[in-house]
């Protein structure tokens, strides 16, 4: 038996519908004092042995109007069942999961094929059993108790709307009259009745109501992570495709790294260049030492090799052979001075472009500067940019979100196909019609009840003034026809029981839970006491950190407690309340052991680890987390530690 969710409404605290889902293994609810946690605890024990714990007073809606209902839905084997119970009304009713058409089948409303479907279909043991070995909480422990069993039950709350039989005194009053108003209820309770059945027809719908939603809102959280990933990817694709993004991602880091270096061998090159210009300076051609000389050299060849200074040397030398070579002298002289100046000159034509060249790169340096400058402070405003339309706040938050672009797509991709296999599944158009139609149902039945809301009391309160009326009249000798309630209806109410049967088993709490086991090794429920022995050993040693070694019990439920280092008998006098309880839990732990390893039942605690240190806290949690592996565990807690490898855990304000 698994308990798969758990519905309260108009329950203490929780005024409103509030469900919660548990899963296979070791379940956690965590909450502070005071957050509602032992009302869920008792809501699961009231629908299921209602006889005794529905007559707590957390079971009365605090604002003592509407109605106080829990929906309880198990599974058992292939089959799913809802427990619905309607405390105000003392109303029940059993409905099984019918997968095909996706509702809940009513089963029955009777109380007595209820209990004999807990009985019989669940094997659930008898409240006595169930309570003293299942559920456990804060109240009823060695610390806190003196009763292994849970004790008297406080008296109901009484409801401003719910007379008792006392609150009926017809001394005086006219019989006529009576009998009219006895009339007059028989004629409201064909409209009490319809009213019941609406509501009963209500909360099914609505339960109905809360599994397509839940089904719906599975797949709703799938398409919104669906959407937060495509717009994700959409950012991306309005600045081009990734590989674009990735590109320019890689070309501002190089720039970022080269722009700096680029900028000082531009500068180093500049300054280079305007340094030689300044030592280098070009004088006057004229001021050049063999300038003057080679024009002079030249001038002079030119000057001999003139006709006229030939005639004037021909005066002077008869021979003309002579000269000849002095014409030829004359050439040589000018080429000589020729050549010298036209050294001088190239030198200078040289100098003066080589100035030129220096000029030229300190102003190209310049605009290489600017140029690279301007060129990296675009690249730095539109990088920029895009970091800051993709939610970068640098550039390696943006090369993190470019690396998980890819793996976004394989993302999206998976979640459309598995949101495809999740509609197809869950036939998802056919749930969305199904809400819509639950919910117009929903909306015709607030309206007829709103119609109805001019009647006084609920049937069974009605029936209640009918008896007594009845009675008076009886007495009075007033004839009536009497009220048949065999043609009022079909529903049937509740057995809720006014107090507590007495129990068969011992108060003491180690010698209740001994006799428990006895009688359930007898039924072959559970394993031999041998083996009950072995366990209670094993957790004694856990729980208390090996300072017990073990323990023993007799046939009258007399326990004996044997110290690790010594050996030496200790009694229950001389233990502090936290151990009391943690040797109560060994034993009770082990008890639990030792049944579901041939029935899987559910375990409920609330909050009984109250004296629990840290280091016991952790124990237990092992351990409870061990059971789990073969019966279900709801753990309901203050503590946190009790969260740490939990299948489910929630919490609760």
């Amino acid at each position: 038996m698994i308990i798969m969710d758990l519905v309260v409404s108009g329950v203490g605290k929780f005024s409103k519908p509030v469900k919660f889902t548990f899963h296979k293994g070791y379940n956690v609810i965590y909450g502070l004092n005071e957050s509602g946690k032992s009302t869920f605890a008792r809501a699961i024990m009231a629908v299921l042995f209602p006889d005794i714990y529905s007559n707590v007073p957390d079971f009365i809606n605090w604002q003592l109007e509407g109605s106080s209902r829990c929906y309880l839905t198990i599974s058992e084997g292939n089959e799913i069942y809802r427990l619905v119970r309607d405390f105000s009304q003392k109303l029940s009713n059993l409905s099984r999961y019918v997968k095909d058409k996706n509702v809940f089948a009513l089963i029955t409303k009777d109380e007595n094929e209820i209990s004999e479907f807990i009985t019989n279909k669940l094997k659930l043991a008898d409240d006595e059993i169930y309570s003293g070995t299942f559920f456990s909480d804060a109240a009823n422990l060695p610390s806190t108790s003196p009763l292994g069993y849970m004790g008297a039950v406080p008296k109901p709350v009484k409801s401003q709307q719910s007379p008792s039989e006392d609150d009926f005194d017809f001394e005086g009053q006219d019989p006529t009259a009576l009998k009219e108003r006895l009339e007059t209820l028989k004629g409201e309770m064909a409209r009490a009745e319809e009213m019941s059945e609406i509501e009963a027809a209500f909360d099914q719908e609505q339960s109905n109501l809360y599994e397509i939603q839940s089904q719906i809102k599975d797949i709703r959280q799938l398409e919104k992570e669906i959407g937060e990933t495509s717009e994700f990817i959409n950012r991306f694709k309005a600045f081009g495709e990734v590989e674009g993004i990735i590109g320019r991602v890689e070309r501002y880091t190089e720039s970022e790294k080269r722009i700096e270096h680029t900028i000082n061998e531009l500068r180093s090159k500049k300054g280079q260049a305007e340094a030689e210009l300044i030592n280098t300076k070009l004088p006057s051609i004229t001021e050049h030492k063999l300038f003057l000389p080679g024009v002079g050299i030249a001038a002079l060849g030119i000057v001999l090799k003139m006709p006229v200074a030939q005639d004037m040397l021909g005066r002077f030398i008869n021979n003309p052979d002579t000269i000849e070579n002095i014409s030829k002298l004359a050439v040589l002289i000018m080429l000589v001075g020729i050549g010298l100046a036209g050294w001088v000159l190239w030198q200078f034509v040289s100098a003066f472009s080589y100035q030129n060249k220096l000029r030229s790169t300190v102003s190209e340096s310049d605009d290489e500067i600017k140029m690279a400058t301007a060129r990296y402070n675009t690249e730095m405003r539109e990088m920029k940019e895009l970091m800051k339309s993709l939610g970068a706040d640098n550039v390696e938050a943006l090369k993190a979100k470019v690396s998980n672009y890819k793996q976004s797509e394989l993302k999206r991709d998976t979640l459309l196909k598995r949101l495809s296999q999740m509609k197809e599944e869950r036939d998802y158009d056919k749930l969305i019609e199904e809400e819509n139609v639950i919910k117009s149902r929903l909306d015709e039945f607030q309206q007829k009840l709103e119609g109805m809301h001019g009647l006084g009391f609920t049937p069974q309160e009605m029936k209640t003034e009918i008896k007594k009326i009845e009675a008076y009249l009886a007495k009075k000798g007033v004839r009536f026809d009497r009220y048949d309630e065999s043609k009022a209806g079909s529903s049937k109410s509740v057995g809720f029981a006014g107090g507590r049967k007495p129990s068969r088993f011992p108060d003491d709490h180690f010698a209740r839970s001994l006799a428990i086991a006895t009688e359930l090794v007898q039924k072959g429920q559970m394993e031999p006491l041998s083996e009950l022995q072995k366990s209670f050993d094993r957790y004694i040693q856990v729980l208390t950190n090996k300072n017990y070694a073990r323990a023993t019990f007799s046939k009258d439920g007399v326990i004996k407690f044997f110290k690790a280092d010594n050996l030496m008998r200790v009694g229950m006098d001389s233990m502090s309340l936290a151990t009391k309880d943690t040797v109560y839990f060994a034993l009770k732990l082990a008890l639990i052991d030792s049944i579901i390893k041939r029935r899987s039942i559910p375990v409920i605690m609330d909050d009984p680890f109250i004296l629990f240190d840290d280091q016991r806290m952790t124990a237990v949690t092992s351990i409870l987390k061990e059971l789990s592996s073969k019966a279900q565990v709801i753990l309901l807690t203050t503590k946190k530690a009790a969260i740490q490898g939990a299948d489910r855990s929630f919490q609760i304000k």
